[in-house]
């Protein structure tokens, strides 16, 4: 490749097995994301922006958004919960699931509709990401930045 990538998207003519199975030449590095102090800066600043008003219970989506969940509950100070709280009332707050990377979407569809049922909602909880790797059209997500890069194709597909 001739243009120079950013240290956290890797790519290699080997493909990468992603966490969702899939193969790609590409990598987005979730630990260089978030050691990035700047890009986590402004990524978090992007979502308080988006969460200028009323108060979140945010929820981790595994791994990864654990971090990021948590940063952003140091950013945000009272107006956020880490976890649903026992006397969650969807009225007066809003659930936000937490990922670094979107990847095929399945993780954060599983956990969002999870949450949807097992708290009964009438609007979806909104997932926030730092990187996408599409565009999700089943998921009411956010994105910091949104990177169409290409799942791997054998050669004879």
């Amino acid at each position: 490749m001739a243009e120079a990538l950013p240290p956290w998207l890797l790519y290699r003519e080997e493909p990468y097995q992603l966490a969702s199975g899939r193969l790609s030449h590409f990598y987005v590095d979730a630990e260089q994301l978030f050691a990035d102090e700047r890009l986590r800066a402004a990524v978090l600043a992007d979502w308080a922006a988006l969460l200028d008003k009323g108060r979140f219970a945010l929820l981790p989506v595994y791994q990864g958004g654990h971090r990021w969940a948590e940063a952003l509950g140091e950013r945000l100070g009272t107006r956020a919960e880490y976890g649903v709280p026992d006397d969650y009332d969807e009225s007066d707050m809003t659930i936000v699931i937490v990922e670094d990377v979107l990847t095929t979407g399945e993780t954060a569809t599983m956990v969002t509709d999870k949450t949807y049922r097992d708290l009964n909602l009438h609007v979806a909880p909104l997932v926030l990401a730092v990187v996408a790797r599409h565009r999700y059209l089943s998921l009411r997500y956010h994105a910091w930045g949104v990177l169409e890069l290409p799942d791997w194709e054998p050669a004879d597909a």
